[in-house]
């Protein structure tokens, strides 16, 4: 079995009294970055299986999609396309629509966690507000949003992503209209 010495021979070579260290691979010469990839092996190898995770998870997140209106009271619902399962609650009380929509939104967190702890998934509303507030790209003003946008990060992990998209491509605002 060849080692690692007989793979890969360092040589030193002179060029214009500048010595310049090159890596021999296999009988070709190559310079700069194999040289540098092989005394930095470990943190290539971690570098190209990252790359490769996401290349195989890019379009393998899974989708779970969440609504919430006041239309007919306060309902929310969630529809998992996976397990082709759609859930809707009602809500009682004096709520405004964003207050639903943030309900919404952790309703399908916690169904994420417990029924995807370990997968990659997104989870579309169609929520503007709520999707830019959870993504940090817009600021919360309303008070009484805030202890439900805290409530809401506090369950989110690195595997979940909030998404919008647009209400007729909402499964779940589709099953609200029905």
């Amino acid at each position: 079995m060849p080692t690692r010495k007989a793979e890969c021979l360092e040589t030193m070579q002179s060029t214009a009294g500048k010595p310049e260290r090159t890596l021999e691979v296999s009988g070709v010469m190559s310079s700069g970055f194999v040289w540098f990839m092989s005394h930095h092996s470990f943190i290539f190898m971690i570098f190209i299986n990252q790359l490769m995770l996401a290349i195989l998870l890019k379009g393998k997140r899974l989708k779970v999609y969440t609504d919430a209106g006041t239309k007919m009271g306060g309902r929310i619902c969630l529809v998992d396309p996976q397990k082709k399962r759609t859930i809707i609650k009602q809500r009682t009380g004096d709520l405004s629509n964003n207050q639903l929509e943030y309900l919404g939104l952790l309703y399908a967190i916690s169904y994420v966690n417990n029924n995807y702890s370990r997968k990659t998934i997104s989870i579309y509303t169609d929520s503007l507000l709520v999707a830019n507030q959870m993504n940090r790209k817009w600021r919360i003003t309303t008070e009484h949003l805030i202890p439900l946008w805290t409530k809401c990060q506090k369950y989110m992990n690195d595997n979940i992503r909030i998404v919008w998209v647009k209400r007729e491509k909402n499964l779940a605002g589709i099953e609200l209209d029905k």
